[in-house]
């Protein structure tokens, strides 16, 4: 034990080592240094992103598969998105339901209905329809209609049956029933855009039964959806840098009215717009619901140079923990003409077995013609799907987040001057194996702790880069060298 103590110690080495000692630390301080004030800027964020989705992707498919979870890592708790899945159900337009319509431009309303009714009457808590409501279907009844009632009607009557229903369920007072319609606004002034349920001029949205939600999320720079996103600030027209109004997001709109009545946005945007600022970084907003366990915390978007910058510790609470999977092998359809089929966690099952008592219900097209697909840390996936992992990851108790700057320093710093003593005491040969089996722990290490507490403990790579720079220095002052020797 003497021997090893000796052998460690710095004081007792040659001069010549300890001089390399230093320099390699100084050289992956430094590094680390550089990677540190490189903060919020497009290479790290993408490095880090790059990373963080390879621990989001590893999650989902160990979260996906029985066998690792049971015979492999017995001891890995389910993600907290994953915990509460089953409280989210898919009714979905899938491939055979689009064949059986003829392939419509405009998802028929009335089908749509179909499915709202079904959950409405199953005693749903919150139903969001993943379309966009924004134009009337002006297509004409067909002339030879296919067997049934599957395109008996023309556009504007399947538009007035859907309509007719929501007005149902926003004047039902004895139903717990909350539906949630997206809106979308123009690029040019940011207003809404207006949709086509109204009656006499009067907006069916009424905040109580029925709810506006802005359907984006945060794509990076690299157009995956990483994040969800908690709002959109509509703007003020007379005054650009101001906050008109705060159009509620799907996933903040769903937890408030699964958890709680809706009431907590009101005063939560009530302090938003009393802030009203545009270009603000890392604020800070609490929702307190009721039958949650934990007040929600959350961080507001930032606008700065028309881009959304993701890399604070903060903003990364708005991370998508991806569950749910969109694409089960069993295909079992809720009606005979196969209009729809039902999912929920990834399992079909018979229409009678169906229990949507209490849950979110979305309903939207993962059909090839859709057209609303998008890329994921897990692979490309329809909108409703992302939305429904969203939602499943502010419903867990914790979401995914980056580490502090300071656990990644002392990380950091650990792994330098192992490194260093590294250079400093083995032979030049051996120092890519240390280095490599250094890689090795860190990184399992690392995932299965992320696994356990969704924290992503990242690290510069500073020690890894040693070796790296102290080559490129020799190769630049051996120049410098030649050149003054001419």
């Amino acid at each position: 034990m003497n021997k090893i103590a000796q052998y460690l110690n710095f004081r007792k080495w040659p001069k010549a080592k300890q001089h390399e000692f230093l320099f390699n630390l100084v050289l992956g301080i430094g590094f680390m240094v550089v990677f540190i004030l490189l903060q919020n800027t497009a290479a790290r964020q993408a490095v880090i992103n790059s990373w963080f989705d390879k621990y989001i992707a590893w999650r989902f498919e160990i979260d996906s598969n029985k066998f690792i979870l049971q015979n492999v890592l017995p001891g890995l708790k389910k993600s907290d998105a994953k915990k509460v899945s089953d409280n989210i159900v898919f009714l979905r337009f899938d491939r055979q339901a689009f064949k059986t319509l003829g392939r419509p431009v405009i998802t028929p309303r009335d089908k749509v209905a179909d499915l709202v009714n079904i959950a409405y009457k199953g005693g749903a808590k919150v139903i969001y329809l993943d379309m966009l409501f924004s134009e009337r279907d002006y297509s004409p009844a067909p002339a030879k209609p296919l067997a049934g009632d599957v395109t008996a009607k023309d556009g504007l009557s399947r538009d007035r049956t859907l309509e007719d229903l929501l007005n149902e369920i926003k004047n039902d007072a004895g139903s717990q029933t909350k539906v949630l319609l997206p809106f979308e606004t123009y690029e040019i002034d940011g207003k809404l855009k207006d949709i086509i349920f109204s009656s006499k001029g009067e907006s069916i949205i009424d905040n109580h039964k029925i709810f506006a939600v802005t359907p984006k999320f945060t794509r990076g720079s690299d157009s995956r959806a990483r994040f969800w996103m908690p709002y959109e600030g509509l703007k003020d027209q007379d005054n650009k840098g101001k906050i008109a109004d705060v159009l509620w997001s799907v996933p903040m709109t769903a937890l408030s009215l699964f958890y709680g009545d809706g009431q907590q946005l009101v005063k939560l945007r009530e302090d938003i717009l009393k802030r009203d600022r545009f270009n603000i970084d890392d604020e800070e907003f609490i929702l307190e619901l009721p039958d949650r366990s934990g007040a929600f915390t959350f961080y507001r978007e930032n606008y700065k140079n028309n881009a959304s910058v993701r890399d604070s510790e903060h903003l990364q609470y708005n991370r998508i923990q991806y569950t749910l999977m969109q694409d089960p092998i069993d295909k079992r359809t809720i009606s005979s003409d196969h209009i729809g089929s039902w999912m929920r966690d990834s399992s079909h099952i018979d229409n009678e077995y169906i229990k949507f008592k209490d849950k979110i219900v979305i309903i939207g097209r993962d059909d090839p013609d859709c057209k609303d697909f998008h890329s994921t840390p897990v692979g490309i996936m329809a909108g409703m799907y992302v939305h429904a992992n969203s939602i499943a990851t502010a419903m867990g108790e914790t979401q995914p987040h980056l580490t502090t700057t300071g656990r990644q320093v002392m990380v950091d710093i650990l792994l330098i001057l192992l490194t260093a003593y590294g250079y400093a005491l083995l032979p030049s040969y051996l120092v890519k194996y240390f280095l490599t089996l250094l890689t090795l722990i860190f990184v399992p290490c690392s995932f299965l702790y992320f696994c356990q507490t969704n924290e992503f403990v990242y690290i510069s790579w500073a020690f890894a880069s040693i070796g790296a720079l102290r080559l490129w220095l020799s190769v630049f002052f051996t120049k410098i060298q030649q050149r003054a020797g001419r």
